[in-house]
């Protein structure tokens, strides 16, 4: 199986589709250790995809931020791991 990872977006796309797409890709390299953070800019729905894309990143266990910049582009932050988070702050018991 050829491990590569193409989608092609066309015009007939909808925007809400991409934006959770993008979520979903962004949520799978912080899980997988190869980002600490993502950030997503410029989805056309980005607002729209936000609140399901909080819900898919608590369940993952992954932080999720939305940020409205100045002049009113949208910024999504995705990471970092919070399960990362919560074992390093656990303390370690000696023996």
């Amino acid at each position: 199986m050829d491990p590569t990872f193409s989608w092609i977006v066309g015009a007939e796309t909808d925007p809400l589709e991409v934006a959770l797409v993008e979520i979903d890709a962004a949520i799978a390299l912080v899980r997988s250790g190869a980002a600490r953070t993502v950030r997503l800019c410029g989805l056309r729905a980005a607002e729209r995809a936000a609140v399901t894309g909080a819900a898919r990143a608590q369940t993952a266990g992954v932080e999720f931020l939305f940020r409205r910049e100045t002049g009113g582009s949208i910024t999504l932050v995705i990471g970092p791991d919070l399960r990362q988070r919560e074992s390093q702050a656990r303390p370690r018991r000696e023996s």
